[in-house]
């Protein structure tokens, strides 16, 4: 007869000590004061507002971004309880994959298919280490990207890194869509390999929903707009130098947040049909024409 016993399963238990594991983190961010500067990072002000989806009425959390620090700082000084984050960008990861000895991808050498797919010629270029797929319309435009690299590290382990782009994002050249899309999957796996849980500028949303908010939750005055109640006037008063309007997206945040409306009110008033009407057009302009209209009948959003 043979004799069974039971072993406990005992959960896995982390391979240095906690102090150990403090001295890494000081180490790793001694290393980024001494190697990185401010234009490493893509600052973001962050901020709640409610809106009105097909799931109810939710809290999102947004970011609105700056190209520095002090860009930044003046967005934040428009928003009451907003917070200022920031995001490492192409040059920051490339810095840390130097001094940590990755083996990065090298491009332009690689295999290329060109074939086609419905509506798209698809593009694709297989190298040592990479796969990027590009998706061209029939004016030879890219409308999407996709990227694998594989890092190598000095250990000898590998790190797969994957990203992806999409004209209806925020790119106009057709050269940024590839590019974007290969630099967030470099990105991806540089980060991953340094191991701290960060993610980098290029994958970070403009806006995410927060879980668990109901309606009853929501600021009072926020509510009211919500069920389309009228918005009481606020004092005259001279329209604030905007901050640097990149995308629509930026302006739309920027209306809502300063009036209370939404993009299709801000197309209305500046005498456009849809978002793309915008698109190589004065976005500076178009805020001041918005702010000529609403800004004595609107009331901040609430952050």
């Amino acid at each position: 007869m043979v004799e069974t016993s039971i072993v406990p399963l005992l959960p896995d238990a982390p391979l240095v000590q906690p102090e150990e594991a403090k001295a890494m983190w000081e180490e790793y961010q001694c290393l980024q004061d001494s190697i990185l500067t401010d234009e490493d990072f893509l600052f973001f002000v962050e901020f709640t507002e409610w809106e009105e989806t097909d799931r109810g009425t939710r809290k999102r959390l947004r970011r609105l971004s700056a190209n520095s620090r002090a860009d930044a700082q003046a967005l934040l000084a428009k928003r009451p309880g907003a917070v200022i984050s920031k995001r490492k960008v192409k040059s920051a990861c490339r810095k840390m994959a130097k001094f940590f000895g990755y083996d990065l991808p090298e491009t332009g050498a690689g295999q290329v298919e060109i074939r086609q797919e419905g509506k798209f010629t698809v593009f694709i270029e297989r190298g040592d280490g990479y796969v990027h797929i590009e998706w061209l319309d029939a004016m030879l435009r890219t409308v999407k990207a996709s990227s694998t690299v594989m890092l190598r590290s000095p250990k000898g382990r590998n790190w797969i890194g994957k990203g992806g782009a999409h004209a209806d994002e925020r790119f106009s050249e057709d050269f940024a869509i590839g590019e974007t899309s290969f630099t967030r999957a470099v990105n991806r796996a540089i980060l991953d390999a340094v191991g701290f849980g960060e993610e980098s500028a290029e994958e970070v949303s403009s806006s995410v929903t927060l879980p668990g908010e109901t309606p009853e939750e929501m600021p009072k005055r926020a509510l009211g707009r919500a069920r389309g109640e009228a918005k009481p006037p606020r004092p005259e008063q001279p329209p604030a130098e905007p901050p640097i309007l990149k995308s629509t997206t930026d302006l739309f945040n920027l209306c809502w947040q300063e009036f209370g409306i939404q993009p299709a009110q801000v197309l209305q008033t500046a005498g456009y049909e849809r978002a793309q009407d915008l698109e190589g057009q004065n976005l500076r302009e178009v805020y001041l024409q918005v702010h000529a209209v609403h800004h004595t009948t609107a009331v901040p959003a609430q952050g």
